[in-house]
C-alpha cells in the first residue's frame, strides 16, 4: 500500500538540487505522522551536532539525524543527507562513518535486541543494524594504497517511495515496534 498522498507530495516537493535541509521535512513527516507516531509512544526527536554521540570533533558537516524513542529508550535513528552525496566515495564514506559511530554510540547498554538505523540521500536510503555480534552492512576496509570504495553506492539502493523500498522500510519499522513493545508497556506499570 503506497504512503498517503501528503507524505509522497511531501518527498516529490523537493527541488533538485536540494540542500540537506530540504529532506528533513519529509523525512520527519514520515516518521512523525505514519512510522511512529506519539499515540503509539514514540517520540521523534532532531539530534543537533551538539548532543554527544561519541563523535569527539568538530566538523563543518553540521550531522543531524532524527533519534526515534520509546520510554526514552533509543529504538531506530535515521541519518539524513542530500542525494547529491550518492556520487561521491567521500561522501559515502563520511555516511558509513557516521552510521557506524551512531551505533557506537548509541549501542552501549542496548535494551533492544537489535537496533536498526538508515542512512538516507534524498529519497535513496541504506539499512544499517546492530545486534550484539556486530554492526552490518560488515564495513569495508579502507586501503590507503589506493582509492577504494568502503561505502559503495549500490547500499543506497532502496526508494522510499517505490515498493521495495516502502516495503522494506515497513517491515523493519514494524520489527522496531515488535522489539520495543515492551518498554511501552514497563513505562505503563
Amino acid at each position: 500500500m503506497p504512503w498517503p498522498l501528503f507524505i509522497q507530495k511531501s518527498f516529490n516537493n523537493v527541488n533538485f538540487p536540494a540542500s540537506e535541509n530540504s529532506w528533513y521535512g519529509p523525512w520527519n513527516t514520515l516518521l512523525t505522522s505514519v512510522l511512529f507516531p506519539a499515540t503509539e509512544g514514540f517520540e521523534v526527536a532532531p539530534q543537533g551536532p551538539d548532543n554527544s554521540f561519541g563523535v569527539g570533533h568538530c566538523t563543518v558537516d553540521f550531522v543531524i539525524l532524527f533519534l526515534v524513542s520509546r520510554n526514552k529508550v533509543p529504538v531506530f535513528f535515521i541519518e539524513v543527507k542530500p542525494p547529491q552525496h550518492l556520487d561521491s566515495i567521500a561522501s559515502r564514506e563520511a555516511a558509513d562513518k557516521q552510521m557506524r559511530d551512531r551505533f557506537r554510540s548509541l549501542g552501549e547498554g542496548l535494551e533492544i535486541s537489535t537496533l536498526h538505523g538508515i542512512s538516507a540521500m534524498g529519497r535513496k536510503f541504506a539499512l544499517y543494524t546492530l545486534t550484539a555480534a556486530s554492526i552490518d552492512p560488515q564495513p569495508i576496509a579502507r586501503d590507503e594504497a589506493t582509492i577504494n570504495d568502503v561505502a559503495p553506492k549500490s547500499r543506497w539502493v532502496l526508494d522510499v517511495l517505490d515498493a521495495d523500498g516502502e516495503a522494506e522500510l515497513t517491515r523493519i519499522v514494524d520489527e522496531v515496534k515488535e522489539m520495543s513493545a515492551n518498554l511501552l508497556n514497563e513505562a505503563e506499570a
